[in-house]
Order: structure tokens, then C-alpha cells, then sequence
């Protein structure tokens, strides 16, 4: 508990103004009376009032006068004879140890929150807070609280405010409860004032820490919200900064960050003048930190020494005596953080330090989203155009399918005709063979220009550059180096019987679809050995031709297909 001297709405002034109206309360009531048990009557009220407690005892006694004087509210006869019974055997525990120099403490209090489980007080649940207190060896005592009328446990607040309503009691009253000739009043008075002034320094100084602490909170909220609602990286940085200058009173910055992936920058700064500082190039900027310091799995956060980072940037010089922080990314974000200039002369400390880390560790996990984000767009635009493209290739079979059906009927239609001439004329003419003949011809070159796996007519190498051919034993070196991809041209079934390993199904009824699946996305120049051919087709020509179309100017024929591949001893599977 801190009693701050801080006007406003500073925290802690509503417990200071508290703890004082307590105090002014105490004295009024206790000042009414002479006697030593008013005096413990009304102290107990006060504190059982003012804390809220359901219950509660004083038991003291004074040891030069050998009196003892017990008070109790709303606490039953038996449960207060076992406190008197049990709490004497404690005291040895309770003592303060004994000063290594100088005289005893003027005032001591021990305090336990969990008595009937600490000492196995029989019938005692009643009682949730105990406390020991003394006056030197003169005038010593417990004081127990019950439950508190509101639920729950006692705060650290209520204790702090039910120890000060203690010492304050205990240094009202040690003059007439000790009188003891061998000790100075004026020296005991004066060690009591500065004994209450250091606990009020304590109280300052905690109330200063929960200041601090709060100001760090906000300062990591307003933050951490600005950056969760920016999706720019250039202006994350530039927000980042100013709020990092603002927050520590820096009066000079600079950030800086690279993205290998895409190979940006981001840069911002602010007190340099209209030009400000030279970016870092990409290799001076991820020069600053070794591989070795570099995790690569999670991000990292490595403090930087001027030296480090003059031989590398133009800064002026009052800027290097700050601070600079160089971050790094797993998706290969590399950056720079420099803050110099102090607005006052305090240094900034090693709490303001970790929590300046703290806020560069939020703008790390910031810039990684926005990289996942990206990352997800570019995904979902190139399956966007999958799609699109396989839809056409789907619409492409369709219509085809289509045509194709149109044919088969009129196929059927025609058969219908020719049974139905057949039977009318038991003697058939040449004529008659001729026209069949023709008709047949006619209706199988319709069917076989309109199926998509019909045999051309006339062969595709007549007409267009000749695709060049490759023996099994070159074939056989790019096989084993890589450096080729083999394309089996033969149908599915062909390809299931036997092919050579790795090779790519390609044939010519579903090219362009399994094109698009598979090879669509290789490079022009990538080497292609395509085979596959029977008696009556040349797959691998006409997929060869087809690729060559598609761009790909290396493009070569296995020679003599998988026999001879077969008869070199080379690797076929299954």
C-alpha cells in the first residue's frame, strides 16, 4: 500500500485518504478513554468496522504490571477459551529473532492468514487472520480477525491498512505500557517517528511500483491494439516508431525492415530532418547479426553496440550513445530498431529496456501476420486461376462429349439404313459395295476427326518441326543426374503395366488437364524425354509435339521406347 502525496486521480490516492480518515477515526475513539481495556475495546471496533470483519479479539498484557486484558466480539465462550488456551504456546515461534547490535525494535508484528490449519486450534474456523504484536517485551498481544462480511480473503490492501492502524496504536500507547527509567522517551519518541516514516517511504515506493507497473500495462495495450489494426507494413513501422519515441521521450529514431520473400524494404524515422539517415542495404542489415545467433525457427531480438552499427549508417554522434536492437523473422524479415536523443537526462532503465524488448516483440508477431496474410492471398489467387483454367479444360470435355454423342446416334442411324437396304435386296451390286465402301469411309474419317483419342490422318511431323530423338544411353545419364523429366505418353492402362520410374502420365485423351495439374508450372527451358508408341500410334510424337506447342523448347523422343530402354538394363517398374 502506498500513501502517495499525488493530486488527482493518481492510483492509490482513494487508500491514502483512506488510511488517514482511519487514523483520525482511531484517535477520536481511542482518546475518549483513560483506561487501558476502553482503550483495547475501541481499537478493536475501529479495525472490525473499518475492514469489515464478522468477528473478531484482542488479547494483551503488560508485563511490568502483570495485567492481561481479553476482549472479544461475536465470538462464541468455548471458541475463545481455546484461543486462550493454544495462542501462548506460539509466542516462542512469533518472537522477533534477537538484534546481532544495537537495541531491540521498538515496535514488532507477525501476521498469519491461515491460523486454525497453522497451529491446529480445535473449533476455531471462525478466526481467518492473526496477528502478533508487541511493544518491545513490555506490552505485547494477539489480535484476530473473522471472515470478512463481504466474502472472500483479506486483501494485501487490508493488511496493509490494519498494520498501520496497529503501529500507529502501538505508538500511542508504548509510553505509558513500557515506562521504563532506563530508556529515554525523547530517544524511544524519536526511533518510533522515523520507524513510521520509513514505512511510509515503503508505502510510497510500493505506490510508485503500481504506477509504473500500470503505465507499462496501457503502454503494451495501446500499442499492441495499433499494430493488431495495420495491415501496411510501411505504416506499422512508422506508427511503431512514433509510439516508442512518445512512450521512453526519445527525440531521434530510425526502424528498418527487409523481406528476403518478396524483397522489400521498410524504413521510417523521425528527428533527422527532412532526408534523415541511409537505409541499410539488404547485407549490411542481416551482416549485423551472426547464422549462430540466429535460432531460424522463432523470432529473436539481439541488443546492438554502437560500434556495431556506425561502421555500417551515417548516424550523427549523440544518436549512437542510444540504444539499437536488430530483430529477426523465420520467414526472413530482417530489421533494425535505433533510439537516441533523450528528451531528459534520466538514462532509461533496465525495466523501460525489457519492456521496450516486450513492444519489439509485438511488432515482430505483427509483421509475421501480415506475412501469413500475404502469403494466403498469393495461395488463393493462383487456385483462383487453377480453377478457372479447370473449368475451361471441364467445358472443353463437355462439348466434346457432346459431339460425340451426336455422332453415335447418327452412327446408329446409318447402320438402321444400311440393315434395312441389306434386306430389301437379297443381290448386291458393286455399285452398291462402292457406295459402302465410300459411306464407310466417310462416316469412320467424321468419327475419328471428332474423338479426341482418333488417330490423325495425316502425321503432325509432315507438317511441323520434327521433334529430335534420344538415345537410351544419354537418356539413361540425365535419368540418373536429374536433370531430365521423363513423360510417358501411353494410356493409363499402358502406364500401369510398366513404366519407368518417375515417369509422369501423359496421354494424349486428357493432355490438356493433366497438363495443367502437373507441368504447367515447369520452366520453358526445363529438359523433357517423352516415349510411349505401339504399331499403330506414336503417342510420344504427338505428346512431343504438343509440348513444344505449350513452350517447352527442350523437348526430346526416347529411341526405340521401352524396348530398348528394357534391353539396356535399365530400371523399369513395377
Amino acid at each position: 500500500m502506498g500513501l502517495s502525496n499525488i493530486p488527482g486521480e493518481a492510483p492509490g490516492q482513494e487508500t491514502a485518504d483512506r488510511f488517514f480518515h482511519l487514523l483520525t477515526d482511531l484517535s477520536r475513539e481511542v482518546g475518549k478513554f483513560r483506561e487501558t481495556a476502553q482503550k483495547l475495546d475501541a481499537f478493536l471496533l475501529v479495525v472490525l468496522g473499518s475492514l469489515g470483519a464478522s468477528c473478531g479479539f484482542l488479547w494483551a498484557w503488560e508485563s511490568p504490571a502483570n495485567r492481561e486484558q481479553w476482549i472479544d466480539r461475536g465470538i462464541p465462550p468455548s471458541e475463545a477459551e481455546n484461543w486462550k488456551t493454544y495462542l501462548p504456546l506460539f509466542i516462542g515461534d512469533l518472537q522477533p529473532p534477537p538484534p546481532q547490535s544495537g537495541s531491540p525494535p521498538l515496535f514488532f508484528v507477525r501476521m498469519t492468514d491461515t491460523p486454525s490449519r497453522t497451529w491446529a486450534v480445535p473449533q476455531a474456523d471462525r478466526i481467518s487472520l492473526v496477528l502478533y504484536w508487541g511493544s518491545g517485551q513490555q506490552f505485547q498481544g494477539f489480535l484476530g480477525l473473522g471472515k470478512m462480511l463481504r466474502g472472500g480473503d483479506y486483501t494485501a490492501e487490508d493488511k496493509e491498512l490494519l498494520l498501520g492502524l496497529i503501529y500507529n496504536f502501538l505508538f500511542r500507547e508504548e509510553e505509558p505500557a513500557v515506562g521504563s527509567a532506563e530508556k529515554s522517551p525523547r530517544q524511544d519518541l524519536d526511533k518510533a517517528r522515523e520507524e513510521i516514516r520509513q514505512l511510509h517511504r515503503q508505502m510510497e515506493k510500493l505506490d510508485s511500483d503500481q504506477q509504473r507497473r500500470i503505465f507499462y500495462l496501457k503502454t503494451l495495450y495501446d500499442i499492441s491494439s495499433e499494430l493488431a489494426a495495420q495491415r501496411d507494413p510501411a505504416k506499422m513501422l512508422e506508427e511503431f516508431l512514433l509510439m516508442v519515441m512518445g512512450t521512453f521521450g526519445f527525440e531521434q529514431g530510425f526502424v528498418q525492415a527487409f523481406d528476403r520473400a518478396s524483397n522489400r524494404t521498410w524504413a521510417s524515422h523521425r528527428g533527422f530532418g527532412p532526408r534523415g539517415p541511409e537505409p541499410f542495404s539488404p547485407e549490411d542489415l542481416m551482416g549485423l547479426a551472426r547464422p549462430e545467433d540466429l535460432p531460424g525457427d522463432i523470432p529473436s531480438i539481439k541488443a546492438l553496440l554502437p560500434s556495431e552499427v556506425d561502421r555500417m549508417a551515417g548516424f550523427p554522434s549523440p544518436f549512437l550513445k542510444g540504444l539499437f536492437y536488430y530483430f529477426f523473422l523465420p520467414e526472413g524479415v530482417h530489421g533494425i530498431l535505433g533510439l537516441g536523443g533523450k528528451i531528459t537526462s534520466r538514462e532509461i532503465n533496465r525495466a523501460e529496456q525489457e519492456l521496450l524488448q516486450t513492444l519489439l516483440s509485438h511488432l515482430l508477431a505483427s509483421l509475421s501476420k501480415i506475412n501469413y496474410s500475404e502469403k494466403v492471398l498469393r495461395l488463393n489467387r493462383n487456385l483462383e486461376e487453377k480453377n478457372t483454367r479447370l473449368e475451361q479444360t471441364l467445358t472443353e470435355l463437355g462439348s466434346s462429349r457432346s459431339r460425340i454423342e451426336i455422332l453415335e446416334k447418327a452412327k446408329a442411324q446409318i447402320r438402321s439404313v444400311i440393315r434395312r437396304e441389306l434386306e430389301r435386296t437379297r443381290h448386291v451390286s458393286l455399285a452398291d459395295v462402292l457406295f459402302i465402301l465410300v459411306l464407310g469411309t466417310l462416316l469412320g474419317l467424321i468419327y475419328n476427326l471428332a474423338n479426341p483419342g482418333g488417330i490423325p490422318v495425316f502425321s503432325r511431323a509432315w507438317i511441323q518441326d520434327p521433334v529430335p530423338r534420344i538415345a537410351p544411353a544419354q537418356a539413361k545419364v540425365r535419368y540418373e543426374a536429374g536433370t531430365a523429366r521423363f513423360i510417358d505418353a501411353r494410356p493409363e492402362h499402358l502406364y500401369r503395366q510398366q513404366r519407368l520410374p518417375g515417369a509422369v502420365n501423359l496421354p494424349l485423351t486428357l493432355f490438356d488437364f493433366v497438363y495443367l495439374m502437373k507441368l504447367s508450372q515447369l520452366p520453358p527451358d526445363q529438359e523433357l524425354v517423352v516415349y510411349g508408341r505401339n504399331f499403330s500410334r506414336r503417342y510420344d510424337l504427338e505428346v512431343g509435339l504438343k509440348l513444344k506447342s505449350k513452350g517447352h523448347t527442350r523437348v526430346a523422343i526416347l529411341t526405340g521406347d521401352l524396348t530398348e530402354w528394357r534391353r539396356s538394363g535399365l530400371p523399369l517398374e513395377p
